[in-house]
C-alpha cells in the first residue's frame, strides 16, 4: 500500500462538490487526507454505489427523462456535472428528477445523484438532434428460430434485443429499427411498453421490409441472427418453422435498393455457415459484410450469448469504435472457436489486410460517444489456453482517466452461465486487480478454471466519481479438462441383436465426437474388431469386450497418469445383453454390478471426479442400488429399465431409450433434461411393456425419488455444455391426436414443418399398437413429401386393434444427424348402434336428446366446453354444466415415491395418463396408455415422475 499526498486535490475537489452544497464536504475530504489506498494517484475515497437508472441514454433535444437513484435511503441531490445541451434539472420525488435536454445537440450531458453522505452515481446522456437521427440512417433486425421448441431461441432473442439496445444508444430512433422476430409481443428496452418488435418473421414481413420500408435510406444496417446453411453453395437463414432466407433473395433486394437510393449498406450474419453469403452478397461500392463464421463453420453462442461474436462485436459498437475495429475485435475474441470473414471490395472474398479499408471508415450511429470523461482501459491480456491447472494471471494496462482511479477488476462468466436478459446479472465471479508498481499494470490470479469450456473475461475500471469504462472483453479457454467416455458394444456379431446394437453405438460414438471429444478421449470397446466410425480412414475399436480389457478401460486408461489420466470426468456407456443380474460381455465373461462399482470406487477416489454410468440391456436397473459413488464424489446412473424387466429396441436400435437420449445430448442438452424427455418417448412407445427408465442422481442407489435425482443430472453433460447455433433436424408440428372410429382401419400419418438447413433425406415414424408387448420388432414407415399439402405423410393401414396407438416421429438430414422423437397418439374406438353416424351411440342420444338424431356431435349443448361427442366419450350429462370429467385430487401413496392419481371410469372406456411439467413451453408426452376401465373409478400410480417438482396430467379417454 502507498500513501498520497492529496493536497494538490483539494481545490478541484471543493470546486465540484460546492457547486453541490453539501456542507460536509469539506469535512470529507479532510478525513481521507493521507489515507492508504491501492491505486497510483489516489484522491478521496469516495463510495459509488448508488446507481442511476437510466446510466446511459441517448436522445433526442428537448425531450425529457426521468432518473431514478437506488442504493440509499437519503433524500438524493441532483446536479449537473456537464452541460453542453443547456438541459435542465428538477426533483421530482426524494430519489428521483426529472431531466430536460437542452436545444444543442451532438453532446453528452452529465448527471450526478449525491446522497449527502459518501455515496453517489452517475448517468451519461448523448443528446442529438433530428438531423442526426436522420443522418444514422435505418436498420433491420431479424430474429429467426426453427420452432417453439428450438433451443438456440433464448440465445438468439437475448442476442437481437441486445442489438436492437445498442443501436437505440447510437442514436438509431426506434421508427428507424425495423424489429422483426419470431416472438412479437416483448418489451425489449424495458420501458415497460411492448412496443419494440415490429413485425413476425416471416418471408413476406422480409420482403416488404426489404423492398419498400427501406427506401430512401441514405445509410442501412442489417442484422441477421439465428440459424443457417449452406446448401449446394447458397447460403439459407431460418426465418421460422417453414421459410428460409437465401442469399440470392437479400443480395437481390439490397441491389436494388443501393443502385436506386446510393444506399450504404453494412450487413452482419452471424449463424451457422454465415460465410456462404459473402460470395453472393456482392456490390461495386459501399457495402460491408461481415459473416461470424466461414462457409463451413458453424457459429457458437456460449453464455446465453454473452460469448459470441455478435456480443464481442456490439461491444465493440458501444466502445465508438469504427465496424473494421468492432469486426476485429469480434473476431480476434472467437478465434478459438470460428473464424470471421468480412468483405468491402464486393469480392465476395476476405482477405486479411485487403478488406476493412472501407469498413475503418464507417462507424454505426451519431459520431458523439457518451463516454468522453470515463475511464478507458488500453491493453488487456489477450486470450488464453490452458492445458494444464486451473489458474490464470489476469491484468490490464494503459488505463487512462480524466478522473484518478479508484478500481480495476473483471468478471469472469463461466461457460455453464446462462444469463437472463430481464434479470440483473448478480452472480458472476469478480476478481479485483491490484496495482503492480513494478509492472505498471492492474493484475489478478483466478484459481477457479475448473469447467471446460470458454470463459469470458470482463474488464472494467472506475474512477473516484464512480465513471465507469465501458467493458473490454477476452477469453480464456479450459482444455486442461480431461473427459473421457468408455463405450462398451457387448453384443456377438453373430447375435439376433448385432445389428440393432452396433448402430446403437455407433450413435452414441458419432455423439460424443459431435460433443467435442475426439477419438483420443473415446475407448470403444466392441466384437467387430475393426470399424471406422468416424470415417478418417484409421480403426476406431480399442479392445475386444472382455472383462480384463474393461477393467483395464476404467482402472488404467481412465484412472492413472500412464495415459495422461487420471481422467476429471468419465462416461461409462454400457449397451448389450442381460445374463441374470449381469451385463453379458461375451459368450463366457459377465459383468456385475458390484465389480464395476469396485472399478468406479477407485477411480473416483482418487481425485473426486464425477462419473456417469449409462445403461441399455434388460434388466439394467439392477445395477443402480449397487452403483453408489463413494462420500463425497458424484456419481449418475441412468439404467433404461427397471430390475427384471425388459426393454425395447425398435428401427434398428433409433426407437429405444438410448437412441432418444443421444438424440437429445446431441443437440447440447443437459443429462437431466435428455433423461425426462427419453424416459418419456420409450414409456409411450413400448406399449404393455411400459418400460420404466431409472434415474440416480443423488447417489443413494433408490432411483427417480421426488426432487433429488435431477439436482445433479442437470449438471452433467456429455462432453462440452455449450449449444451451437447448427441447424440439426427438427419435427416442429407432428399430427395431433386423433380419433379414429371402429369402422376404419387406416389414417393419414403425417408431420408437418420439419426443417434442417442441411436438407431433409428421411422422414419416418414407429407405430406401437395397444397390444404390442415387446417380443416383435415395431413397424417403421417412411414418410413421402406431399406437397399439395405441405407435409409428409403416409396411409398407415394397419390400425387393426381398438385402443390408443403411439406413433412416433423422427427425421434425418443428409449429414446422417437424426431429430428428437416426436410423439402422436390415434384412439380407435368402438362404433356400435350409431343410427346417424355422428360417433355418438343411439341409446345415449335417447337418453339425453329423446332421440337418435336430435343431437349434433360438435354441439356444446350446456355451453361447459366440452362437446356433445366430449360428453358421451367421457360419460357425463351434456346437458348438465356441473357435470365434468375431472381428475381427482393426486396423493402421494404409502411405501415408497410416486403420485397416485384416480378419475371416474366408466365400462367400455380405455383410459391413457399424459404429463408435463410446464404447461406453457412442453406439451404433454405419454405416461401410460390403454387403462381398462374399472367402474366407478381407475386408480393408477405414477412412479415415473417421481423427481419432479411440478406436475400437470391429463387424462385421455377413448372406447375399446
Amino acid at each position: 500500500m502507498r500513501r498520497v499526498n492529496l493536497a494538490g486535490w483539494i481545490a478541484l475537489l471543493t470546486c465540484g462538490l460546492a457547486w453541490m452544497g453539501e456542507a460536509n464536504d469539506l469535512a470529507l475530504i479532510d478525513a481521507n487526507m493521507g489515507r492508504e489506498t491501492a491505486v497510483p494517484n489516489g484522491a478521496v475515497i469516495l463510495t459509488p454505489r448508488l446507481t442511476v437508472a437510466p446510466g446511459r441514454k441517448t436522445l433526442l433535444a428537448g425531450t425529457a427523462e426521468t432518473l431514478v437513484a437506488h442504493g440509499s435511503t437519503n433524500p438524493i441531490t441532483w446536479f449537473v456535472m456537464e452541460n453542453p445541451s443547456g438541459a435542465t434539472l428538477s426533483t421530482l420525488t426524494s430519489t428521483s428528477a426529472l431531466y430536460q435536454a437542452g436545444t444543442t445537440s451532438a453532446v453528452v450531458d452529465v448527471i450526478q445523484a449525491w446522497d449527502g453522505d459518501n455515496q453517489f452515481g452517475r448517468t451519461y446522456l448523448n443528446v442529438l438532434s433530428a438531423a442526426d437521427v436522420t443522418q444514422v440512417g435505418k436498420a433491420v433486425i431479424m430474429a429467426g428460430r426453427k420452432g417453439p421448441d428450438d433451443g438456440l431461441w433464448p440465445v438468439t432473442d437475448y442476442l437481437a434485443d441486445y442489438g436492437y439496445n445498442t443501436l437505440l444508444y447510437r442514436g438509431f430512433s426506434k421508427e428507424n429499427v425495423h424489429y422483426l422476430s419470431c416472438v412479437t409481443e416483448q418489451d425489449s428496452d424495458g420501458n415497460g411498453l411492448e412496443d419494440d418488435v415490429d413485425l413476425a418473421t416471416t418471408h413476406a414481413n422480409a420482403a416488404d421490409t426489404f423492398t419498400t420500408w427501406v427506401n430512401e435510406a441514405s445509410r442501412l444496417f442489417v442484422y441477421l441472427v439465428d440459424h443457417g446453411g449452406d446448401s449446394s453453395g447458397e447460403g439459407y437463414f431460418r426465418l421460422n418453422e417453414s421459410e428460409t432466407l437465401t442469399a440470392a433473395e437479400l443480395d437481390g433486394w439490397l441491389d436494388t435498393l443501393q443502385s436506386n437510393w446510393n444506399t450504404e449498406v453494412t450487413v452482419l450474419l452471424d449463424f451457422c455457415h454465415a460465410g456462404s453469403f459473402l460470395d453472393e452478397l456482392t456490390f461495386a461500392s459501399n457495402r460491408i459484410v461481415i459473416a461470424a463464421c466461414t462457409d463451413t463453420e458453424p457459429s457458437y453462442f456460449m453464455a446465453g450469448g454473452l460469448a459470441s461474436f455478435s456480443d464481442a462485436f456490439f461491444c465493440g459498437v458501444k466502445l465508438g469504435l469504427n465496424i473494421d475495429e468492432s469486426f476485429r475485435q469480434a473476431r480476434d475474441a472467437m478465434s478459438a472457436l470460428q473464424t470471421a470473414w468480412l468483405d468491402d471490395n464486393g469480392d465476395g472474398t476476405y482477405q486479411d489486410g485487403v478488406d476493412g479499408t472501407y469498413a475503418a471508415t464507417q462507424v454505426l450511429g451519431a459520431s458523439c460517444v457518451a463516454g468522453k470523461d470515463i475511464p478507458q482501459i488500453g491493453l488487456v491480456c489477450g486470450n488464453q489456453l490452458l492445458t494444464a491447472g486451473t489458474t490464470a494471471t489476469l491484468w490490464a494496462d494503459d488505463v487512462t482517466s480524466e478522473y484518478e482511479i479508484e478500481q480495476v477488476w473483471c468478471l469472469v462468466i463461466p461457460p455453464s452461465h446462462t444469463p437472463e436478459p430481464d434479470q440483473p446479472v448478480s452472480d458472476i465471479p469478480e476478481v479485483a486487480l491490484a496495482y503492480d508498481q513494478q509492472d505498471g499494470w492492474y493484475e489478478g490470479r483466478y484459481e477457479g478454471f475448473v469447467e471446460e469450456g470458454t470463459y469470458k473475461v470482463v474488464y472494467y475500471a472506475r474512477d473516484v466519481w464512480g465513471s465507469v469504462s465501458l467493458p473490454v472483453q477476452r477469453y480464456v479457454i479450459q482444455e486442461g479438462f480431461e473427459e473421457r467416455v468408455i463405450l462398451v458394444n457387448g453384443g456377438l456379431t453373430n447375435g439376433p441383436h448385432w445389428s440393432t446394437l452396433d448402430n446403437m453405438a455407433r450413435q452414441a460414438y458419432h455423439t460424443c465426437l459431435r460433443r467435442w471429444l475426439d477419438g483420443d478421449s473415446i475407448y470403444y470397446i466392441s466384437a467387430a474388431e475393426n470399424q471406422d466410425v468416424d470415417g478418417d480412414g484409421t480403426n476406431d475399436v480399442d479392445a475386444l469386450p472382455v472383462l480384463t480389457n474393461l477393467e483395464f478401460a476404467v482402472r488404467e486408461w481412465a484412472g492413472t497418469t500412464n495415459w495422461g489420466g487420471p481422467a476429471d470426468k468419465l462416461t461409462v456407456f454400457l449397451m448389450g445383453e442381460e445374463s441374470g443380474d449381469a451385463f453379458e460381455l461375451n459368450a463366457s465373461e459377465t459383468l456385475s454390478a458390484a465389480v464395476l462399482d469396485s472399478w468406479l470406487d477407485e477411480y473416483q477416489l482418487s481425485n473426486q471426479p464425477p462419473a456417469m454410468v449409462i445403461l441399455e440391456f434388460d434388466g439394467s436397473g439392477a445395477f443402480v442400488p449397487d452403483l453408489t459413488p463413494p462420500a463425497d464424489c458424484e456419481r449418475v446412473i441412468l439404467a433404461c429399465v427397471e430390475s427384471g424387466k425388459n426393454c425395447v429396441w425398435a428401427a434398428r436400435g433409433r426407437m429405444s431409450f438410448s437412441g432418444a437420449l443421444l438424440g437429445c445430448v446431441f443437440n447440447g442438452m443437459n443429462m437431466g433434461d435428455a433423461f425426462d424427455l427419453a424416459a418419456l418417448c420409450i414409456r409411450g412407445a413400448s406399449g404393455r411393456v411400459q418400460q420404466l427408465a431409472q434415474l440416480d442422481g443423488d447417489g443413494d442407489g433408490v432411483p427417480n425419488e421426488p426432487d433429488q435425482e435431477r439436482a445433479v443430472a442437470s449438471t452433467f453433460y456429455l462432453g462440452s455444455a455449450f449449444m451451437t447455433g447448427d441447424d440439426s433436424p427438427a419435427i416442429n408440428t407432428p399430427m395431433p391426436e386423433t380419433p379414429l372410429p371402429e369402422a376404419s382401419t387406416s389414417l393419414v400419418v403425417w408431420a408437418e414443418d420439419v426443417t434442417d438447413m442441411d436438407g431433409v433425406s428421411n422422414v419416418w415414424c414407429t407405430v406401437t399398437d395397444p397390444e404390442y408387448d415387446g417380443s416383435t420388432e415395431l413397424p417403421e414407415t417412411n414418410l413421402l413429401w406431399n406437397a399439395s399439402t405441405g407435409r409428409y405423410e403416409v396411409v398407415y393401414g394397419d390400425f387393426t386393434n381398438l385402443g390408443a396407438y403411439v406413433v412416433t416421429f423422427f427425421a434425418e438430414d443428409t449429414l446422417g444427424e437424426i431429430s428428437e422423437p416426436r410423439q402422436s397418439w390415434i384412439t380407435r374406438y368402438q362404433d356400435e348402434g350409431d343410427t346417424d353416424a355422428d360417433e355418438m351411440l343411439d341409446g345415449w342420444e335417447v337418453q339425453f336428446f329423446g332421440g337418435v338424431t336430435n343431437a349434433d356431435a360438435d354441439t356444446d349443448e350446456d355451453g361447459d366446453t366440452f362437446s356433445n361427442w366430449a360428453e358421451w366419450l367421457a360419460g357425463t350429462d351434456p346437458t348438465n354444466p356441473g357435470s365434468v370429467f375431472e381428475l381427482g385430487g393426486p396423493a402421494a401413496p404409502a411405501g415408497g415415491p410416486g403420485v397416485i392419481l384416480a378419475w371416474p371410469s366408466l365400462s367400455g372406456r380405455i383410459y391413457s395418463v399424459d404429463f408435463t411439467t410446464n404447461l406453457v413451453t412442453d406439451p404433454f408426452a405419454p405416461l401410460v396408455t390403454n387403462l381398462v376401465a374399472t367402474p366407478a373409478e381407475n386408480v393408477f400410480t405414477d412412479d415415473v415422475h417421481a423427481a419432479e417438482g411440478q406436475l400437470f396430467y391429463r387424462i385421455r379417454v377413448g372406447r375399446e
